[in-house]
């Protein structure tokens, strides 16, 4: 379903209640600012959303149980705060640059399935380990406003790949900021 380029201002309940077997919805570059707890509820099925280019400030609980998403992109938006606990465990891929973002909340240390974590041009100070699912492989935090890597962030995250801190405030690094888990030596890093 592609309803991008339009004026939607808020997604309600009812709006896709009929559509049971939806798998991809995008809803980029519209007027969204508000979206219904419920508003994806009974579309079991949704494996990818775009939501990016919108006015969205609050996305707490909408999505956390929708099992079969896989892909979301919710960048360009309003969101000040990021917290794992409102997205579904089995999500590999998210995109939530763009926003206004300073705090990430990893609470319960969810280990997900995410594999790609796009947090460029947000307003993030620091990245700690508590906050990097442990299987991550792809990290962008481009133009932040990071001053600190705490030591061990990258540690214990055998499959990350990539990590992109480009154009950020580091002045001084820990000597263990950087540390990773031992590679195989064949491994490219």
């Amino acid at each position: 379903l592609r309803l991008t380029e339009n004026q939607i201002e808020s997604l309600e309940r009812n709006h896709f209640t009929h559509l049971k077997n939806l798998q991809i919805v995008n809803l980029s570059k519209n007027r969204i600012r508000h979206i219904d707890r419920e508003s994806f509820g009974s579309n079991e099925f949704l494996q990818a959303i775009r939501l990016d280019g919108n006015s969205i400030k609050n996305i707490d609980y909408m999505f956390e149980n929708l099992t079969q998403l896989v892909f979301m992109n919710i960048s360009e938006n309003s969101l000040e705060i990021f917290d794992y606990e409102n997205f579904p465990k089995n999500l590999q891929f998210l995109d939530i640059s763009k926003n206004q973002i300073n705090v990430i909340k990893n609470p319960n240390e969810i280990s997900q399935n995410l594999k790609t974590l796009n947090l460029n041009q947000n307003h993030l100070t620091e990245i700690s380990a508590f906050v990097l699912p442990r299987n991550l492989e792809d990290l962008y935090l481009q133009s932040n406003l990071i001053e600190k890597i705490s030591p061990y962030t990258f540690l214990k995250k055998p499959f990350l790949k990539t990590v992109d801190l480009k154009n950020n405030k580091i002045a001084h690094l820990n000597e263990n900021a950087l540390r990773i888990s031992s590679t195989k030596s064949d491994e490219k890093l």
